[in-house]
């Protein structure tokens, strides 16, 4: 039953996090659309799709792998957990 509490919290925290996104991007479209010409609305979109298409290719699941490996290693070996945080997370850092 811990597990499922637990799970429900996550879901929680994490659901809200991205509705609230969605939410801000929902309502700034009638802002940004009177207040910005449609070429220069063109022109950021495909800046934004560019950078999120590059952003997805880089990523490659950095934190998908990055939590696979810290949960496998954190007890058995913590200095390997530590070092597989900390080249995620520079990696992250200066290159992204």
């Amino acid at each position: 039953m811990n597990l499922i509490h637990r799970l429900k919290g996550d879901f929680m925290v994490y659901g809200f996090g991205v509705l609230l996104t969605k939410s801000v991007s929902l309502l700034s479209i009638p802002l940004i659309s009177s207040q910005v010409t449609p070429e220069a609305y063109g022109s950021l979109e495909m800046l934004l799709l560019i950078g999120m298409m590059a952003g997805s290719l880089y990523v490659f699941g950095f934190d998908s792998s990055m939590s696979f490996y810290y949960s496998k290693y954190r007890i058995e070996n913590p200095k390997k957990a530590n070092q597989i945080f900390s080249i995620v997370f520079y990696n992250k850092i200066f290159i992204f």
